[in-house]
C-alpha cells in the first residue's frame, strides 16, 4: 500500500506543480496583445471593453433595436449599408456573449467538481480510518483526480471573463497542491507510522 500512495502522491504532485506553473505563465507572462489589435473595427474595441454579460446584452439590444428600427423604416434594408454593418456587429456580439456565457458555466463546473473532489477526499480520509485502507484510498484518488483534472489548464483563448476563471483555477490548483501535500504529511506522521 505504501509503494502505490508514494507512486500516486509523486504523480498529484507533479501534475499540481506543473499546472500552476503554467497557470502562472499564462496570467503574467503570456502576451495579451496582437499586432492585429491595431486594426481591429470599432465594435470590437467596444466589445473588449466590456467588464459584463449585462454589458455585452445592453451593446446587443442597442445594435438590434437600430436594426429593427431599420427595417421598419426602409423596405429594401438588405442592400442598406447602415444595417449590413450592423448585422456584422451583431454577429461579433453574438460570439463574445457565447463565449462569455462558456466561460460562466466552465467557472460553476470546476468550483463543483472541486468541491466534490474535496467532498471525496473527507469521505476517504473517513474511510481509512474507520472502515477500510483499500476503500479510503480509493475515495482519496477519486478525489484528487477530480481536482486535477477540473484544475488544468485552459486554452488561451482571450475573452470576458477569461482572465476570472484562469485565477480560479489557479487558486484551486495551489489550494489542492496545499491539501495533497497535507495529506501526505498526515499519513507520514500518523498513519504509515502504525
Amino acid at each position: 500500500m505504501r509503494a502505490l500512495k508514494l507512486t500516486l502522491f509523486i504523480i498529484a504532485l507533479v501534475v499540481f506543480t506543473t499546472q500552476t506553473f503554467r497557470h502562472i505563465y499564462v496570467k503574467y507572462l503570456y502576451p495579451r496583445t496582437s499586432v492585429l489589435d491595431n486594426y481591429k473595427e470599432e465594435i470590437e474595441i467596444k466589445v473588449d471593453k466590456t467588464k459584463s454579460l449585462d454589458e455585452l446584452e445592453k451593446l446587443y439590444k442597442e445594435t438590434n433595436d437600430k436594426m429593427k428600427k431599420i427595417e421598419k423604416d426602409d423596405d429594401n434594408f438588405k442592400k442598406n449599408k447602415e444595417y449590413k454593418k450592423l448585422s456584422d456587429e451583431l454577429d461579433i456580439i453574438k460570439n463574445r456573449i457565447k463565449k462569455g456565457e462558456d466561460i460562466n458555466n466552465r467557472r460553476n463546473e470546476l468550483v463543483f467538481y472541486w468541491l466534490f473532489g474535496l467532498i471525496c477526499i473527507m469521505l476517504g480520509v473517513v474511510f481509512y480510518i474507520i472502515f477500510n485502507k483499500w476503500i479510503g484510498t480509493a475515495f482519496v484518488i477519486t478525489g484528487i483526480s477530480e481536482m486535477i483534472v477540473w484544475t488544468s489548464p485552459l486554452y488561451r483563448i482571450r475573452s470576458y471573463g477569461f482572465d476570472d476563471l484562469l485565477n480560479l483555477k489557479l487558486l484551486l490548483s495551489i489550494i489542492s497542491w496545499f491539501i495533497l501535500i497535507i495529506l501526505w504529511v498526515i499519513n507520514e506522521k500518523i498513519f504509515d507510522k502504525k
